[in-house]
């Protein structure tokens, strides 16, 4: 008995194993990704300046630090680059969602007030759209070379790497867009969690600026929009088999009414019962 159950639990055990090394193998891989990102954004952060819409977020954050709100308006000068029209009377800005310029301020308050520190969290976001790319990639493809491909394709690319570098909500939108797909991707296996991740991401996005949460939306819609068709049609086809089919050519004048009735009614109840 102690023979068979130690031999029944060997391959459990190796197949634990087996998992593990290949989330550790899924986990370096991620890192490296990350790291190859991290060697091309980070160097000389702080140089050149601030150009027009990085100072932009920049004097929002600290406008953020001395009044609680990002104001257009700091008691001596005005920041417009549309003649006034970014911001309302009161001058609160309304140009944009205000995540990124928190996010910023949170930044000059920890390292001060300094074109490295203005810069880093959106560094920091980009380095880690890289790993979340391989992430990704590896849920959706079940291919490890095709997600270390999507991973080193956006750790190498120079148009992402150049936005990383500036104190701008690109790479912000970019993380929680990707961390949106990887929810809406698993919503089959994680349930309830899956989508209040889902939705978080939206908000984040929104937040972000709300141009980034409506596209990730559409993306999801679309992409679901099938799926929802046939589900339909499906439920028609089987409403329309339980619906007796030996009716005779005289009964169908008098059993048309009923038949058309059962034929609503049926997946209504469905759906009730689908939603209790």
């Amino acid at each position: 008995m102690s023979g068979r159950d130690s031999s029944g639990a060997e391959p459990s055990l190796r197949s634990r194993r087996a998992g593990l090394s290949e989330r550790a193998v899924d986990r370096l891989l991620a890192a490296l990704c990350a790291g190859i990102a991290a060697a091309l954004v980070l160097p000389d952060l702080g140089d050149p300046h601030l150009w027009q819409d990085e100072a932009q977020t920049a004097v929002l954050a600290v406008s953020i630090l001395d009044h609680g709100i990002p104001l257009g308006y700091d008691g001596r000068n005005h920041f417009s680059q549309e003649l006034g029209k970014e911001y309302a009377d009161n001058t609160v800005w309304r140009w944009h969602t205000w995540l990124s310029f928190y996010v910023t301020a949170a930044s000059l308050a920890l390292f001060g007030p300094t074109t490295f520190a203005a810069r880093l969290p959106f560094a920091l976001f980009g380095i880690a759209c890289a790993a979340l790319c391989f992430g990704v990639a590896r849920r959706l493809w079940r291919d490890r070379a095709a997600a270390v491909a999507a991973g080193l394709a956006c750790a190498l690319s120079v148009p992402f790497l150049i936005l990383s570098r500036q104190s701008r909500y690109y790479t912000l939108a970019a993380l929680f867009c990707l961390y949106g797909l990887d929810a809406y991707a698993r919503l089959d296996s994680g349930g309830t969690r899956r989508r209040i991740a889902l939705f978080a991401a939206a908000l984040g996005a929104f937040h972000t600026h709300y141009i980034y949460a409506a596209t990730l939306w559409a993306g999801v819609g679309l992409h679901a929009l099938p799926e929802c068709i046939d589900e339909r049609l499906a439920l028609s086809l089987r409403v329309a088999e339980r619906v007796e089919p030996d009716l005779g050519d005289g009964d169908l004048v008098s059993a048309g009414g009923d038949a058309a009735e059962h034929a609503v009614q049926r997946p209504r109840e469905e759906r009730r019962r689908g939603e209790q």
